[in-house]
This record gives structure tokens, sequence and C-alpha cells, in this order.
């Protein structure tokens, strides 16, 4: 289906969903596929780990089911692991450790360590069975160059100095894309500075800088122990921008952490005293035991604040943060949250001073976001807030445009509400006529969309112009012959110049009789008197066209209404050599079918074109000795 507004990502949930799932006795698995769709998190609580182990029985301490016992315990949602997973190259027995204590759905993601490389294919499929059963995608190469969102939080999973190269320029790239209120990038190895033991700096500074620009929380293991720094303004001088336990992180200020403590050894701390951009520490050297860094993103309600733990097995919690995430500016997040109809959002950011005509980076305000996706109860929200109608986007884009190409996603509910909302837009003073950058009007748009006519039937009855051309020459006719779509022909035909051309000379009903699968748009535009003998600028005809398209049923109608069976184009070809060609018929009884209609119509089967070639030498190019046969 092809739509003005595309594919969108980001997906909503609503707690009767969740509740209708569990209440007909859906699993975890079940409840996950509709949790990971959440757009904004709320109370979503990751536990982060590194180096773990699988037994409590090894020499040196290893208690790596201790640890994610204590995450069962206190109730994480999610695992995010950065790297070195049991040191003993058996992905079964290390999955088998997980689902034993947290269950096989449980959702648990992580990237390469250097100690998982020998079988890594192995680990790599444990992750991805995980994130298969519970629906969730991910981009790219899962643990070593790859991204999922999870419950409104932004996750990058790389492996710089194990895997692959170009970590960098990948964050960079995921990062521009993402508009995520929480983005955390995870790994294994570390800068020397970026650790408090004796680990060598591996990963480069570009990595880590990336995320800082990003507003990205870096989150690393390599080392046996933990440690996080204060809110930094740069990674690789280590400058700090604030000393506070409440980080407020933005593009251009984040924090690092580590923690190796997840069951296989602890060590001490390397580089006493520790430099300045420490916040806090905990090692051998005072008292520690293994355990998880928490992070509660969505807390207390507020979708951009996540209250941080670190708790040891022994119950002990060792460091206590809040970060505030800044990264999505609130103009930016008014409008994410009025494109994935986030009422209460909306709502409260109102309440907090943003402004209704807040716009994103394409220019786009809320109210544009919530009509392109035909959410009447949002659009209705922001237009009583006070919301203009005259705005114009970065490409010339008004209000009407994007209301245009949201009709087919309104709610049934709502779908008798939508056409006095177009109405209350051009009263309100939108110019029913204005057009984009790309010269299409609302009603060029709303043409090329797949739902029903209504949207057209209301633009004109406003007064939209059926007789304005977009970039490419066609008129609002032009453009819903080209796709099919028979509802909008009819609202159309009757007040367009049917016989208009577009700049390559195509008519409209030359655009329709090469969809194969549209024969009732073919039989509209015949009806409205469309000329079944028109050439474009290459002097094909429409009967070229229909037989091109490979449709009997197309054919057979623009021979029934006259079209002349052996008229050539400028290369001479006739609609024959086009049927003899049949490089668009669906079947070869297709194919037969048009052959036999043109011959019995009077078509020439000796006539040859520029060339000297003959429909017999047009069948030979694609070898289908059939059709060569039939034509002799």
């Amino acid at each position: 289906m092809k739509t003005e507004r595309g594919s969108r990502f980001l997906r909503r949930v609503t707690l009767a969903m969740i509740v209708g799932v569990l209440a007909c006795g859906g699993s975890r698995a079940e409840e996950e596929k509709i949790l990971w769709r959440q757009d904004l998190p709320n109370g979503l609580k990751i536990a982060f780990i590194g180096d773990q182990g699988t037994s409590s029985e090894e020499e040196g301490g290893d208690k790596a089911p201790e640890v994610l016992q204590l995450i069962k315990d206190e109730g994480a949602d999610m695992v995010v692991h950065q790297g070195d997973f049991d040191y003993d190259h058996d992905p079964e027995e290390w999955d088998g450790l997980i689902s034993k204590v947290l269950g096989k759905d449980f959702p648990y993601f992580g990237s390469a360590g250097n100690h998982d490389e020998h079988i890594w294919e192995g680990y790599q499929k444990v992750l991805e069975d995980r994130a298969h059963r519970i629906a969730l995608p991910w981009d790219g190469q899962m643990g070593v160059k790859s991204s999922l969102r999870y419950r409104g939080v932004f996750i990058l999973l790389v492996a710089p100095d194990v895997f692959d190269t170009g970590h960098a320029d990948y964050v960079r790239e995921q990062l521009a894309d993402d508009n995520s209120i929480w983005r955390i990038a995870s790994w294994h190895k570390n800068q020397r500075p970026m650790q408090v033991g004796g680990k060598s700096s591996e990963t480069g500074w570009d990595l880590y800088e990336e995320c800082r620009l990003g507003g990205a929380i870096v989150a690393t293991g390599h080392e046996h122990s933990y440690s996080r720094t204060h809110l930094l303004s740069d990674m690789a001088r280590h400058t700090v921008a604030s000393r506070s336990d409440t980080l407020h992180i933005a593009r251009g200020k984040t924090f690092a952490f580590v923690n190796g403590m997840a069951g296989k050894s602890m060590r001490r701390a390397r580089r006493l005293p520790i430099g300045d951009w420490w916040a806090k520490y905990y090692t051998t050297d005072n008292g520690a035991n293994f355990g998880a860094l928490f992070g509660t993103f969505g807390a207390g309600g507020k979708p951009n604040v996540a209250e941080f733990y670190f708790k040891d097995i022994d119950g002990r919690v060792v460091d206590r943060f809040t970060v505030v995430s800044h990264v999505r500016n609130e103009r930016e997040a008014f409008v994410a949250a009025a494109d994935a109809g986030e009422d209460d959002e909306l709502k409260r950011l109102l309440a907090s001073g943003v402004s209704v005509d807040s716009r994103n980076e394409s220019g786009r305000t809320g109210l544009m976001e919530a009509l392109g996706g035909g959410k009447v109860e949002t659009a209705r929200l922001l237009l009583d807030a006070g919301a203009s109608v005259t705005a114009v986007d970065n490409s010339g884009g008004t209000v009407l445009t994007h209301a245009a190409a949201g009709g087919d996603g309104v709610d049934s509910m709502w779908v008798n509400r939508w056409p006095d909302l177009i109405r209350e837009l051009v009263r309100g003073g939108v110019d029913v006529n204005a057009r984009r950058n790309d010269g299409r009007s609302a009603l060029m748009i709303a043409a090329t969309e797949e739902h029903p006519s209504e949207t057209i039937k209301i633009l004109l009855g406003l007064g939209a112009d059926t007789s304005l051309r977009d970039a490419t020459g066609r008129t609002p006719l032009l453009a819903a012959a080209a796709e099919g779509n028979r509802p909008d022909l009819i609202a159309l035909a009757g007040k367009s110049n049917v016989n208009a051309a577009d700049l390559e000379g195509n008519s409209a009903l030359m655009l329709a009789a090469y969809k194969a699968e549209v024969e009732e748009a073919v039989k509209v535009l015949i009806a409205a008197g469309a000329d079944v003998n028109a050439a474009n600028h290459e002097g094909r005809t429409v009967l070229m066209c229909a037989a091109d398209g490979g449709s009997p049923e197309v054919v057979g109608q623009v021979l029934k209404a006259g079209a002349k069976v052996n008229a050539r184009d400028h290369r001479g070809r006739t609609a024959l050599m086009w049927a003899a060609h049949g490089r668009s018929a669906p079947t070869d009884n297709s194919q037969r079918a048009i052959i036999q209609a043109l011959v019995k119509a009077g078509a020439d089967k000796s006539a040859r074109d520029n060339a000297g070639g003959t429909a017999v030498t047009w069948a030979g190019y694609d070898g289908n000795t059939k059709i060569v046969d039939l034509l002799k």
C-alpha cells in the first residue's frame, strides 16, 4: 500500500490490551509482544550487568546464579548485558541458567565480549531467539552492531575491538534517526580512563563522544568492578559538567558506568586515587560484592526521569542517583507525542508551558502529525488548545496536506467526525489549494491514498482545484489513475479534464490501463469520455499500455471502446508487439488471451517495427516458444 505518511515504527499500547491478554491466560511472551511497543517508558526497570559466568561452584567465587536471583527479586523487566557471558563457551548452558532463574521469555540482550567471540554465533542465536519469542524487532547484527527499542527506551548493542569496525559511525547514524527520550549504548571494552582497574584503552574516544553528543548513557563492562562517572561534557578530556547525584543528561552531556560484577570475579582498583570525574566506585578495596545496577525509566510516572541504584547480593545499596533526560527537547517531545496520539503526555507538556505550535526538525507541528496519522481525538485536543491551522512545514506542507494523507488512519469510531474536522481547518484559514514544494495539493495527496473517497468529496466541496498540477505535471485525476483508485476516479472524473496529460504525455486512461488489476478504473474513465486513441510523447497509445499491462479484461474494454488495433508508436511498434513481449502479463494464459483478442480485432501479425522486427521477433526475445507458435 502506498501512503503519504509512510510506515511508522512507533505504536501505542493500552492498559486494556495488556489486561485482555492476561485475562485470556496469555503467556509472558504474549504480554511482552504488547509491552515492548510502548512509546514512553512507564516504570521500566532494567538490570545492567557484565562479566557473568554460570556456576556458583567454580573457584574464584563465581556468583552468577545469585546475581540473576537478585535481578528477579528486584522485579527487573529486562537485562542489558555488557558482554562476557559464561566464560565456558557454552551458549546452551548459559541460556539455561537465565531461563531457570528469569524464564525463557524474559527480555535479555547483550553485546559481545572478548570471552564470547570464539563461539559468538551460539550466543547471538540465544539473544535473537529471545527477541523472536517476544516479537521484538531489531536493526543490524545482534550484539555486534545492533539497536532495538523496548518500552520507550532505545538501546544500542555494539562490540568495539571485539567484532567489526565503524562502531562510532553506526552509533552516530542510529542516534540521529532516533527521537526517544532515553538512549543507552552498551558495549564491553573500555578506554583506560573510563574504568578504575587495569584495562588499557581499546575502543577509541570517538565512540564515547558520539554517545555524549547524542545524549546516550554509556554502559560498559570488562573491568570486574563497579564505577560511575559524574555528568561529563567531554568524555575524552573527562570534563565534569556537574557533581550532583541528579544528572541532567542532554545532547552533549552524559555519563558512563562500568559494571563487571555479574558473578565471575572481582578486582581491586588499580588507579588510586581515582580521577575526580568518578562519582562512585565499588571494588575489592572497599569491600565489594557481586551485584547489578538497576535503572527504572519513567519513574514516578515521569517519562524523562530515571532512578538508578547499585545493589549487591548481600542487599547493600552502594550507589543511588537520579537521571533526568533532556535529550528529546520538549518541543520535539510534544510533536512526537502528537504523532503517537499520547494525549495525556500532550496535556502534561501544555500544562508545563510548551507551545501548542511547537515544531520538530522537519518544521511539522503536533497538529500536522496528528492529522497525518488520522488521530481525530488528538487533533481535536490540539485545536481546542489553539493550534494554528495556517502553519507551513519545511516542505511547504500545511495541516490540510497532512490531513489529506491521514484519512486511512482514522479509527472507525471517529470516522464520522473526520469530515467536520477538515471543514474546520478550511474555515480556520488554511488554503484548500495550497501546494507543497513538490507542487502537490491536498486533493492530489488524497487521490493517491487508499482510503475511501470521502476526503476527496469534502475537498471538492470546499473548492479544491482539479486542474492543479504537481512537479510531474499530474493533476489529481492523473494521480488517482496512476494508483488505480476507482472510488477516487469516480469522485474526480466528472469535475476534471479527463484527457489531461502529464509531462510525458500520459493520460489518466493510459496510466490506469497499464495497471492490470484495475479494470474497473478503466471502465470509469471510458464512461467519462476518455480518448481511447490518445498517445503519449513516445506515440504509445492506450491500447499499447493495456497490452503491456497484461490484463485481458482491460484490453477488451479498450478495444470495445474503439481503440485502433494497428496504431504504431514512434518506434513503429504495435499493441500486438507489446503484448508479444509480455513483460507485465501475470501468467502465460493472460498473455495468450491478450494476443488472441488483438488478432481477433484485426491486429496485423506481419507488421514490422522501425528495426524490422515483427510480433514473433518480440516474443522470441523472452524465449516463449508457445507465444511464438501462437503468432505464426
